[in-house]
């Protein structure tokens, strides 16, 4: 129950992070299938659930139509033999809900479809591929590219502008940290695991800057990079401390975009404030009234009158 219950929240947290924002949900398409959605593209999500005429139930992890444009992607802790014939089964029943009819014929439009692996092996392949073979003779290869998570670095995330995977970076040392046979191996792990969320945290805080995530969404991340890093690290003592750094720095970013918001609500309230002066000096000076009075009811500057 306990596995089940770690698996699930790699697959939550994943659905949670591609419901951010539209610019930074669209930014993650266009980085994992290399394509170039507008970032004022639509973006809806289809309901993942299908049920079959037996009534049989199952759910596929994202579905998602950018500008009419719809993609599929499931993502996998591990690797499965069957994967390739679970999202050929999803795309199928997408592909039903927009069937089309024209001269006697039926088109099903299949999704375009990625896998995301957060962890790898010898046997992780880069394409999956499903033969269809049919009565004929004739085989149809179905395949569907694979995305190997921790083949990235963060740099190489940041710059495919994938940034809302950024929690999932702390998978890097699970392997390790559960094959450890002594405490000190764990101590040193938990040293690398503090060097790695100082660079994650880091890496959120500039897509921020740079506009790939907005500051809702990076302290969405470091949120998220906090709760899964206690899920998976919360039985080893050794990461008690390594969890208590991480806490401190989400709340470090979180209260400094509080600073920011004020600053900003604040400039924008001085801005309109100034444009109101502008309006009522406009109307004064069209009445005739004289400079000086206008800059004593006003508050303006005489560059400001003149600039009328």
């Amino acid at each position: 129950m306990k596995k089940r219950r770690k698996t699930n929240i790699f697959d939550r947290l994943f659905k949670q992070l591609m419901h951010l924002s539209r610019k930074a949900v669209i930014r993650f398409i266009n980085g994992l299938f290399g394509v170039n959605h507008p970032l004022n593209s639509s973006v809806s999500y289809p309901n993942t659930e299908y049920v079959t005429p037996d009534l049989r139930r199952f759910i596929s992890d994202i579905t998602i139509l950018i500008g009419g444009c719809k993609y599929q992607i499931e993502a996998q802790i591990n690797n499965d033999l069957n994967m390739a014939i679970r999202v050929f089964r999803y795309g199928f029943e997408e592909s039903l809900r927009s069937k089309t009819e024209k001269d006697g014929e039926i088109t099903l439009s299949f999704p375009q479809v990625r896998v995301i692996y957060w962890e790898t092996t010898r046997k992780t392949q880069d394409v999956l591929t499903l033969n269809l073979k049919f009565p004929d003779g004739k085989i149809h290869k179905y395949q569907v590219k694979t995305f190997k998570f921790l083949d990235y670095s963060i740099a190489e995330l940041e710059q495919r502008k994938m940034s809302i995977l950024l929690p999932f970076y702390v998978l890097k040392l699970r392997k390790q940290v559960k094959a450890a046979k002594t405490g000190k191996r764990r101590q040193e792990l938990a040293k690398e695991m503090e060097i790695l969320i100082d660079q994650l945290v880091h890496a959120a805080k500039r897509s921020a800057n740079t506009g790939v995530l907005d500051n809702d969404d990076s302290a969405d991340v470091i949120k998220q990079m906090n709760h899964l890093l206690h899920e998976i690290y919360q039985d080893y003592n050794e990461f008690k401390e390594v969890s208590e750094m991480a806490q401190k720095q989400e709340l470090r970013w979180s209260e400094q975009i509080k600073l920011k918001a004020r600053r900003q609500e604040r400039r924008k309230n001085q801005q309109e404030y100034y444009q109101n002066q502008l309006a009522s000096a406009r109307n004064m000076k069209a009445d005739g009234l004289p400079v000086d009075k206008i800059i004593t009811y006003t508050g303006l500057t005489p560059q400001d009158i003149e600039n009328l």
